[in-house]
């Protein structure tokens, strides 16, 4: 998987509570970010001196994967397998559901750009449309503009990653990411996007590094008027993920971030 559906930190900890009032701590001890974790089981019912569980996902294809989980353990001294091992089936069972749910990708919604020139901007997801309709693949060639790249990204915010709020403003119709009189703390806070006269219409979460599976996005801005520029169609995807500045052309490098080619 390309989602990083196990991106608790080392040290995490959590509670769990079973149907007849049992409970136990998981605390993470080894992750990998992406298809596997670790865990130690401690405070349990069970008659063992050292419980872990070790959750992973195997990739089927882009839409199934398999969830497993496996115990290790060492039973307190006298206690022999078959009396422990029954008893575990609830335990396991429970670590899976609450592992599955933690598995699960998040969303990502679709986000395509059109250009237009005199002046050279940026449009994304025209407001004249739905965003299930981005989502099934529309091109952003609506009023006038030239589509010319497309990307996926979250939808709610995600371990790690940054918000983006996006604006727009008329005349001509252009748009405005993360104005850059703020923070991006600010941004991330919930600050809208209506700053300098700018009209905020949507938002997504983004990664600030690179992850497995994604791709670089540049911004830049030039004035008069104020507006956008992502990853200049001069230059190909992958000079913008070797790190190119989005200074091409005249334009001032703003900011940064990464996001996916396809859907997860």
């Amino acid at each position: 998987m390309s989602s990083p559906p196990f991106a608790e930190n080392e040290g995490a900890k959590r509670k769990l509570t079973y149907d007849d009032g049992s409970t136990c701590f998981e605390t993470v001890v080894e992750t990998n970010g992406v298809d596997s974790i670790r865990v130690q089981v401690t405070e349990h019912p069970f008659p063992c001196e050292i419980l872990y569980a070790h959750m992973s996902t195997e990739r089927v294809d882009d839409n199934n994967c398999i969830f497993k989980v496996a115990a290790e353990y060492k039973l307190n001294d006298g206690i022999k397998p078959e009396a422990f091992e029954p008893g575990t089936l609830w335990l396991f069972q429970a670590i899976a559901d609450g592992g599955a749910k933690v598995a699960s990708k998040p969303e990502t919604i679709r986000f395509a750009l059109g250009q237009a020139w005199n002046p050279h901007r940026i449009m994304i997801n025209h407001s004249d449309h739905k965003q299930s309709e981005w989502d099934s693949g529309k091109k952003m060639d609506v009023q006038g503009w030239k589509h010319y790249m497309d990307f996926w990204a979250f939808s709610t915010k995600q371990p790690g990653t940054i918000r983006i709020a996006v604006a727009q403003a008329w005349n001509p119709h252009r748009i405005m990411i993360n104005h850059s009189d703020h923070k991006q703390s600010e941004w991330d806070s919930g600050k809208k996007m209506d700053v300098q006269g700018w009209a905020p219409f949507t938002e997504f979460w983004a990664y600030p590094t690179k992850q497995p599976g994604t791709i670089r996005i540049a911004s830049g801005e030039a004035w008069n008027p104020h507006r956008l520029m992502i990853n200049h169609s001069d230059h190909k995807q992958s000079e913008w993920d070797s790190g190119k500045k989005m200074d091409a052309q005249g334009w001032k490098h703003q900011m940064e971030f990464w996001v996916y080619p396809a859907k997860l």
